[in-house]
C-alpha cells in the first residue's frame, strides 16, 4: 500500500469512528452551569469574543480580583457585578474564545437547534476538520502522518471528552499537529515550511486554553537549554526565535486579537491561576473522595490507562533522546505537567485529560514505532489492531453523563409560569436558566445564604411576582407549587 493510499485510508477510518460515536454517544442533556454562561457568552456574538469588546477594562479586572481575596461571599459579589454587564470573556470564565467559534457558526446556521446540541455538537465536526488538515498535510509531506490518530476519535477519553462543551480539545488536536510538524522538521531542517503550521497550530493552543501556559513555559526552557549549548550561534538562534515570535504573534492577532492587543491571555492565565489557588481545598463536586474523584477520572478506560502508563514508561526508559530533540523534550514536559495538574481536586471532569491521552497516542507512538524500526506497514496495522480494541472497549465501558434536574426545573418553569415572570434561585442555577429564558431576569441566592433566616422570611414575599427554585430541605412556611427531585417550585 503505497502513502497516499494508507493516509486516505486511515483518514476515512478516522471519521468513521468519529461519526458513529456523534450518533451512539452524545448527550443531549441540558446546559451545565458552566455551559449556561459558555452559551451567553456565544449569544453575544463573534466581534465581542474576538476583541473582547464588552469585557470590564484591564485594571478594573485586577481591581475587583484584589477585593475577591476577601472570601467566598466577595467573589460571588465579583461575579454577579462583572455577569449583570454580560461580559463575554467573563461568561467564558476568561477562558480563550477559539473553542467558541464552532458553537458560533452552529449557532447562525441552525437557530432552533436546541441550545446543548449547538455547543456540544461541534466537538464532532472540529474533530472531522483535524483530520482533513491533517490529511492535507500528510499529503504534501509523508513525515506529518501518524497511522495513530485513529486511536483519538476511536477511545473512551474521546467519548467522555466530546459529550460536553469544553476547550481542552481543540488544545490537544493543536498540540499533536504542533509536535507532529516540529517533530518532521527537526528531522529535515531545509523544509522551513513546517514551522508554520507548528507555530499555528501553537496559536491555536494560546488561543483555547491555559495548559498553553505549561508550553510556552516548556518552549522557553528548551530555548534556554540551546542557547546554553550553543553559545557561539546566539545571535543567531535569538533572531530565529525573534522570527518565530513574530508569526506567532500574527497567527494570535488572527485568531484573537483581544488576546494580545488587551492583554487578553494574561487575564485568562491569571483568572485560572486565582481559580485554582482557591479551590484547592476544595472536596470534588459530586464525589465521595478524592480517591473516588481520581480513580473515575483516569479509568474512562482501563485498557487505555495501560497504554498511556506503557508510553510515559517508554518515554523514561529512552530520557537521554528526550534532550537530543525539543519536540520530544517539550511533549514529555507538557504531559508530564498536565498530568500531575489533574490532582487539583477543583479538576474533576474527563476532559482534562484529553490532551495527555491524545497526544500520548497519536504523537508519542508515532516516536516509540520509529525507534522500534517498524515498517510502516506494520505500524499502521498495529494502530488499526490496537484502535479496534479501544473502540470496542470504549462502546462498553462509557456511560454518558445526563443533567436531568436542570431540564426538569426548565420544562416546569417554561410550562407553569408566564414567559416574563422573573426567576430567583440558587446560584449553581442561574447560568443555564439564564441561558434557556434569556428574555427573563434570573437573580442567585448563594449557597451559603439560602438557609437564613432572610431568605426564609422573604420566600412569601418573592413568590406572589418570581418564580422561586430552592432546595426541599429548606424550611419554609408556604406550600410549593410543584416538586422536581431535590427542589421546589413556587409560581405567581
Amino acid at each position: 500500500m503505497d502513502h497516499r493510499a494508507r493516509v486516505i485510508i486511515l483518514s476515512l477510518l478516522a471519521i468513521g469512528f468519529t461519526l458513529y460515536n456523534a450518533f451512539t454517544h452524545y448527550d443531549q442533556g441540558s446546559l451545565s452551569y458552566d455551559e449556561g454562561d459558555y452559551y451567553q457568552a456565544i449569544r453575544n456574538g463573534f466581534w465581542n469574543n474576538w476583541m473582547d469588546a464588552d469585557d470590564v477594562l484591564t485594571i478594573e479586572f485586577i481591581e475587583t480580583g484584589i477585593k475577591a481575596v476577601r472570601g467566598e461571599i466577595a467573589r460571588s459579589e465579583m461575579s454577579k457585578m462583572i455577569r449583570s454587564r454580560e461580559s463575554s470573556a467573563f461568561c467564558r470564565h476568561y477562558h480563550a474564545p477559539f473553542a467558541f467559534y464552532h458553537p458560533m457558526l452552529t449557532r447562525a446556521i441552525a437557530p432552533h437547534m436546541p441550545k446543548e446540541n449547538q455547543l456540544r455538537y461541534g466537538n464532532f465536526g472540529l474533530m472531522i476538520l483535524w483530520i482533513l488538515i491533517l490529511l492535507l498535510l500528510a499529503l504534501r509531506e509523508p513525515t506529518l502522518f501518524s497511522p495513530w490518530l485513529v486511536l483519538v476519535p476511536a477511545s473512551a477519553n474521546w467519548i467522555a471528552s466530546a459529550c460536553a462543551f469544553n476547550m481542552h480539545i481543540p488544545f490537544g488536536l493543536a498540540l499533536i499537529t504542533m509536535m507532529m510538524a516540529w517533530y518532521a522538521f527537526e528531522k529535515d531542517r531545509t523544509k522551513v515550511w513546517l514551522k508554520r503550521p507548528a507555530l499555528f497550530s501553537l496559536a491555536v493552543a494560546i488561543c483555547s486554553v491555559e495548559y498553553s501556559l505549561i508550553v510556552i513555559a516548556m518552549l522557553s526552557l528548551w530555548t534556554l537549554i540551546t542557547l546554553y549549548r550553543r553559545k557561539g550561534e546566539w545571535r543567531r538562534l535569538l533572531q530565529t526565535r525573534l522570527g518565530d515570535l513574530l508569526w506567532l504573534s500574527g497567527f494570535i492577532l488572527l485568531l484573537w486579537p483581544a488576546g494580545l492587543i488587551k492583554l487578553g491571555v494574561l487575564k485568562s492565565y491569571a483568572m485560572q491561576a486565582y481559580i485554582a489557588l482557591f479551590r484547592l481545598d476544595a472536596i470534588p463536586h459530586g464525589f465521595a473522595s478524592f480517591r473516588h474523584m481520581i480513580e473515575w477520572k483516569w479509568t474512562s478506560s482501563p485498557m487505555e490507562l495501560l497504554l498511556l502508563i506503557g508510553v510515559f514508561a517508554g518515554m523514561i526508559w529512552g530520557w537521554s533522546k528526550l534532550l537530543k530533540r525539543g519536540s520530544l523534550f517539550v511533549s514529555f514536559g507538557v504531559l508530564f505537567a498536565i498530568a500531575c495538574i489533574q490532582f487539583n481536586p477543583s479538576l474533576d471532569l474527563r476532559w482534562y485529560l484529553f490532551p495527555v491521552f491524545s497526544l500520548a497516542f497519536v504523537f508519542w507512538l508515532h516516536v516509540m514505532s520509529e525507534r522500534a524500526s517498524f515498517t510502516k506497514q506494520r505500524e499502521t496495522v498495529l494502530a488499526v489492531i490496537v484502535a479496534f480494541i479501544l473502540f470496542t472497549l470504549a462502546q462498553i465501558e462509557i456511560e454518558l453523563p445526563s443533567y436531568t434536574k436542570a431540564r426538569h426545573v426548565r420544562d416546569a418553569i417554561a410550562t407553569l409560569s408566564k414567559p416574563d415572570v422573573p426567576i430567583i434561585t440558587v446560584q449553581g442555577y442561574v447560568p443555564p436558566m439564564a441561558a434557556y429564558f434569556p428574555d427573563r431576569q434570573v437573580t442567585g441566592i448563594h449557597w451559603t445564604e439560602i438557609d437564613s433566616p432572610e431568605v426564609q422570611d422573604s420566600l412569601e414575599y418573592w413568590s406572589k411576582d418570581h418564580v422561586v427554585i430552592i432546595p426541599h430541605d429548606i424550611p419554609f412556611t408556604i406550600e410549593p407549587d410543584t416538586l422536581v427531585e431535590d427542589v421546589v417550585m413556587f409560581v405567581p
